[in-house]
């Protein structure tokens, strides 16, 4: 409402400044206690403004929370370092803790704290990425059993008779075309299921799988991830395109004397990415069908879940996680992200937390961060 030219419009974001001054909402925000903000004006005068963005969900406990206030004057106070990367920080781990005991599941999590929402999108993009690499490995090692054990028995058994397709070009051809398969997996693209009209962050690989194409397309070439998009709550959708990310592969076996092909059919899912309450996509809650029926085809299909709580999370919907609120097995839930409120108002932290069971130990050596651990 000021109408002049700012130090934010010029040097940050200039059509944003423009279109909060079209909006009239060009204001710099001097204090912030509780759920109202204050600015100054023309005559000095503080006026009360009452806080409905609430931070995007990050002050569900206030602005300047007294409580918490008080806590980081005491730290402060006691020299507690803020920087202390080459030691074990035990406040974050009493942190982690508290969160996996009041996750409502039996398995213990294990949490990787961020500096932001997004920043925990990746970090379980990531670690699903890997445990899905661990998968296409296994089965690299498979057919390459397959094809050492089948090589010595056709030494020892050269008169076996081949399978059709292969009688004139040999044993060679076919334990050649097995072991090629290998290579292909090593080409195969990580693949995410997420639903339209999701928010999950703007970094590269969370806008990647953000439903909303604004905010999508003109990065797409930035990433190698292949994304499938489906209809929020439609079930029958979601089970369709698990099934399409399938593939085979051929195994040599023998079976009455003869040589034979046999097909396996895998999984080439990274993981499934939901909201139970869609923010930005317009306040839309997933249906108690559909959260039971995922459960039951992650039971059924084998693959990773991520739950997106950064928005519905901490609290806004009653409980502390809003997954709660959908009597599922809670440990069928693989991983659950956390940020904004999470942070009380103060602090930009996220968190990850992955079931102990799936959790890859190396993650912790490849996935770190200079300020994800701090000390408030």
């Amino acid at each position: 409402m000021t109408g002049k030219k700012t130090k934010y419009g010029e040097y940050i974001r200039p059509v944003m400044s423009d279109l909060m001054k079209s909006l009239r909402i060009d204001v710099e925000y001097i204090r912030g206690d509780g759920d109202y903000l204050y600015y100054s004006n023309e005559k000095g005068e503080e006026i009360g403004v009452l806080d409905l963005a609430g931070g995007f969900g990050s002050t569900i406990l206030g602005h300047n929370n007294p409580e918490i206030k008080a806590l980081i004057k005491k730290q402060l106070e006691r020299g507690v370092p803020l920087h202390a990367q080459g030691s074990l920080r035990e406040s974050a781990g009493r942190l982690a803790e508290m969160l996996s005991k009041v996750f409502p599941g039996k398995e213990k999590r294990v949490t990787f704290f961020t500096n932001s929402g997004t920043e925990a999108v990746e970090c379980a993009m990531k670690h699903a990425e890997l445990n899905r690499m661990n998968r296409m490995l296994e089965i690299g090692k498979s057919l390459y059993r397959n094809y050492r054990e089948m090589k010595e028995y056709y030494r020892m058994h050269s008169t076996v008779r081949l399978p059709k397709e292969y009688r004139e070009k040999g044993f060679d051809s076919l334990e050649g075309d097995i072991l090629m398969q290998t290579r292909l997996l090593d080409q195969m693209q990580p693949i995410f299921i997420c639903a339209e009209r999701s928010f999950h962050g703007k970094t590269t690989g969370a806008v990647r799988i953000t439903g909303n194409p604004l905010y999508r397309e003109a990065f797409a070439r930035l990433s190698g991830i292949d994304v499938k998009f489906v209809e929020f709550n439609n079930l029958r959708e979601l089970e369709k395109t698990i099934n399409e990310c399938f593939f085979t592969i051929k195994k040599i076996a023998v079976e009455n004397s003869e040589i034979k092909i046999v097909e396996e059919r895998h999984l080439n899912l990274t993981a499934f990415v939901l909201e139970p309450i869609q923010g930005e996509g317009g306040i839309r809650l997933a249906n108690h069908s559909y959260i039971h029926g995922i459960e039951q085809l992650k039971k059924k299909y084998g693959f990773e879940w991520i739950i997106d709580e950064i928005q519905c999370g901490m609290g806004r919907t009653g409980k502390m996680f809003a997954i709660s609120h959908y009597n599922i097995d809670m440990d069928e839930a693989d991983y659950v992200l956390l940020s904004k409120s999470l942070g009380g108002g103060t602090h930009k932290v996220g968190a990850m937390m992955v079931r102990e069971s799936i959790h890859d130990q190396r993650f912790g050596l490849l996935h770190t961060s200079t300020f994800a651990e701090d000390s408030p």
